[in-house]
């Protein structure tokens, strides 16, 4: 009878939300299988309403979690239910993997990028083996499984900043492009994405330091098996982290950075030997083969800046180091002003006052931490990724390793 309570309580309280969320997931996974055209438009118009009824305080905060997974899946859902068949670039070669695993077993030696995952090979075959068809969880099933990503990120977000800013922080990770555009096109990076949300939500959660070791070590042994980029993402991440916390605990004394130093060697020691062995070591080739592309890159680029003599300047590459980078990498930076068309100028306006309002916000809140009062593994976090992102932007052939986007 109790229960029944509870439940009837929480129904008032959530039915309404949960419903909406629901039937606007539900119109827009049928409706773009059949390719109807107002699809985008709806799932715009209910973010950006959804948006400013936030502003505007007219949706309790209670309900914020349930807004963010219901539009995040309802944007996801366009992307992957469009037609009959999967959409995507790497998500061809990633259904062929799964059907070749179903038909002839997980050979560990073969010699692919996508035999390294254990969704591809582990995880899907299973639910293939119980009656889940490959293309149904392609579609339908794994975009579920990530729309639960910006839910983690809300709460961990939420212990640092609020409820508020935590919503908003989360609704700007989901608005660009980059998670329905690319993520929920690479059925690996979609099951690893949570795995790297949860290692954010245990940095940023007060528990003990034992616990703390083996959930960070726990999910970020599963991102590598899941997706090497994430994978790689992860170590890095964890790394620079534990790094930045040791530094810090020695001027300081006050933080013990142990669990997350011992979660990086665990995580380093798996994941080497991972990509070491499985998928016939393509991806421990690559990453040495681009170790080996970077420090010939480097030794150029100092060779040429240290030498005087005329041969050097006139065997120097046209323009400069970021001329020269990859076409993604100088979109993202806006550098491409003048092959752009109107509308293209107008997008990196908007991209430019986007950059430069995160980059104030990350200063203000880091000289401010103390005010804001966040953890200083949000501080830390931060330093983080914005070291990762100067190395794809500033350290040749990086951007190629961990993907430009």
């Amino acid at each position: 009878m109790g229960y029944s309570l509870k439940l009837n309580s929480w129904l008032k309280q959530y039915g309404i939300v949960i419903s909406a969320m629901l039937i606007l997931s539900i119109i827009t996974a049928v409706c773009s299988y059949y390719l109807l055209g107002f699809v985008p438009h709806l799932v715009s118009a209910s973010v950006i309403i959804v948006i400013l009824l936030v502003y505007f305080k007219k949706i309790p905060e209670k309900h914020f979690p349930f807004y963010l997974v219901g539009l995040s899946l309802a944007m996801i859902l366009q992307q992957t239910m469009l037609g009959s068949y999967i959409v995507g670039t790497d998500i061809h070669q990633e259904f062929y993997t799964v059907n070749r695993t179903i038909e002839n077993g997980w050979d560990w030696n073969y010699y692919s990028l996508n035999n390294t995952s254990i969704v591809l090979n582990v995880v899907s075959p299973f639910l293939h083996k119980i009656g889940i068809p490959v293309l149904w969880q392609f579609k339908l099933l794994f975009p579920i499984v990530l729309s639960f990503v910006p839910l983690i990120l809300y709460k961990a977000f939420s212990k640092q900043i609020g409820e508020r800013y935590g919503f908003y922080s989360t609704i700007f990770f989901i608005i660009v492009p980059v998670f329905t555009v690319e993520i929920a096109t690479i059925t690996k990076s979609m099951v690893a994405e949570l795995f790297f949300a949860l290692i954010i939500l245990v940095l940023f959660t007060q528990m003990r330091f034992f616990k703390k070791f083996l959930l960070l070590s726990f999910f970020g042994i599963l991102a590598v098996m899941c997706h090497y980029t994430i994978g790689t993402l992860v170590f890095g991440y964890l790394g620079i982290t534990g790094i930045i916390l040791l530094v810090y605990a020695i001027f300081t004394r006050k933080f013990n950075f142990t669990p997350i130093i011992a979660s990086v060697l665990i995580v380093g020691l798996v994941g080497g030997l991972w990509f070491y062995y499985i998928g016939g070591g393509i991806v421990y080739m690559g990453y040495t083969n681009s170790y080996t592309n970077i420090a010939k890159q480097v030794s150029e680029i100092n060779a040429v800046s240290s030498s005087s003599t005329t041969k050097v300047i006139e065997d120097k590459p046209k323009g400069n180091y970021l001329d020269r980078q990859d076409s993604l990498i100088r979109t993202a930076l806006g550098i491409d002003w003048n092959k752009t068309d109107i509308s293209g100028k107008f997008f990196r306006i908007i991209q430019y006052v986007t950059q430069l309002a995160i980059i104030f916000g990350a200063i203000v809140l880091l000289l401010n931490y103390k005010k804001y009062k966040v953890s200083i593994c949000f501080v830390v976090g931060i330093l983080a990724s914005v070291i990762i992102l100067g190395g794809v932007l500033f350290i040749p052939k990086v951007a190629n390793i961990i993907n430009t986007t």
